[in-house]
């Protein structure tokens, strides 16, 4: 179990994210809306966006110098600072396609800022929240996150309408600066102690090799590569709404600002849940539902409201997945190096969003959009039902902690644990 130094209300956790969510979608809605306002072509503006669509697949390399070096509140001051220094040239920069290389590497650095937001947040969870908030801790994490886009995409309709660019662009700064309000109301974490960075590599393969010997590390890491609430079929709302006929402004309103909000519910009810009723039986159960909404959104007949409710109740239960197993990896590591084996661990799920949206893309073009989701379905279940032999197998009801990282233990005597831990680890 993770120990905490000072207990913090999980609704901070979600502010320290707001920034992060906010700098990337910027990056991806707001920015790329402006240059093509001024005249930009399509691939000019890739260009310059792509570090935003790239720098997150590296940001575990940060993240074993934010465990060893500086506090928290200091990396998270530098992310912020490097973030909001890459935005502010935009506003004065002048809208000329030469200028694209600058443009480039100016993303480059809010985004770089931007992704140490995101892994000191994760940082501060694991050692600053109570055992008994992180599911909720988790959920408002990842609602800052998407959070934070939602609010750059309603300024983007803004900016379609009745709002100028300028009004939105300092906007945007200001909630970012939110972010400061939110750090200085959490304690500042220190590393344990200064080592070398042979050291620092020596104990993450330490700690790698007891994780993967033993049974409940391995089991975290094959749920976190399964196909259990992913959430893949979005990339194929398109193709549905299509068959259901539904006006494209309509369903854009649907996939897009109403399917972010009930994400971010999704995460709230989820991390509450996982809490409350524990956390793999609340990933387990809501992953389940997950398979038999997207089902329903197969076979539902072709009535178009029918199709809109599925598609938002689907976005809300994947949130509830993805907030509950966000608690799981939290709770599985202990404080050491804890910031580099979450963010590993965060790595290994965006794999399985890779795959699953890349063969429900797959399937959805050279088949149907009902195949699709039915694939999808049936994937989640086998994995549920392996996943459940697996932990009967290997006897997966408590756990200790041994060289940093979540082992199987046989005797609840010998975790060392409180009754009413044990009772929520028992929901394994």
């Amino acid at each position: 179990m993770i120990q905490s130094h000072r207990q913090v209300h999980p609704v901070i956790i979600g502010l320290l994210t707001l920034p992060y969510g906010i700098a990337l979608g910027w990056a991806i809605y707001a920015l790329p809306l402006t240059l093509a306002q001024n005249g930009f072509f399509p691939v000019p503006i890739m260009m310059v966006i792509a570090p935003a669509l790239s720098l997150a697949i590296w940001r575990i390399f940060p993240a074993p110098f934010i465990d060893c070096s500086f506090s928290l509140r200091r990396w998270y001051l530098i992310g912020l600072t490097l973030a909001i220094s890459g935005m502010l040239p935009f506003f004065w920069l002048p809208p000329d396609q030469e200028m694209a290389q600058l443009m480039q590497f100016l993303v480059g650095l809010s985004q770089a800022g931007a992704v140490l937001l995101l892994v000191v947040s994760s940082g501060y969870i694991a050692r600053s929240v109570s055992a008994n908030k992180l599911g909720r801790a988790a959920g408002w994490y990842q609602a800052g996150i998407l959070g934070g886009q939602g609010l750059v995409l309603v300024c983007v309709d803004a900016l379609q309408n009745f709002v100028s660019a300028g009004s939105l662009f300092w906007g945007e700064i200001l909630l970012m600066l939110t972010g400061i309000i939110a750090c200085y109301s959490l304690p500042i974490i220190r590393p344990e102690e200064k080592r070398a960075f042979g050291t620092i590599v020596k104990e993450a393969v330490s700690d790698g090799r007891s994780w993967f010997r033993s049974s409940r590390g391995l089991f975290i890491t094959l749920a976190a590569l399964s196909p259990i609430g992913v959430g893949a079929a979005s990339v194929g709302w398109s193709i549905g709404g299509q068959l259901y006929a539904i006006p494209t402004d309509e369903m854009k309103w649907v996939t897009g600002s109403m399917s972010m909000f009930c994400s971010v519910a999704g995460f709230l009810v989820g991390g509450w849940a996982a809490d409350r009723y524990g956390k793999w039986r609340t990933w387990f159960r809501a992953g389940g539902l997950l398979a038999l909404m997207a089902l329903f959104i197969a076979f539902c007949p072709f009535i178009h409201w029918l199709f809109e409710a599925g598609v938002l109740c689907y976005a809300f239960l994947s949130g509830c997945c993805t907030a509950a197993y966000w608690a799981i990896v939290v709770e599985a590591v202990s404080a050491k190096l804890a910031v580099t084996k979450i963010t590993l661990l965060s790595m290994a799920i965006g794999v399985a969003a890779y795959y699953m949206r890349s063969l429900d893309g797959i399937v959805a073009d050279d088949y149907a959009f009902q195949i699709m989701l039915i694939v999808e379905a049936l994937l989640s279940v086998i994995a549920i039902g392996i996943a459940l032999l697996l932990r009967r197998k290997w006897n997966l009801t408590v756990y200790d902690v041994e060289g940093g990282f979540a082992v199987a233990v046989d005797d609840v005597s010998e975790a060392g644990i409180r009754g009413e831990e044990r009772d929520e680890i028992a929901d394994l």
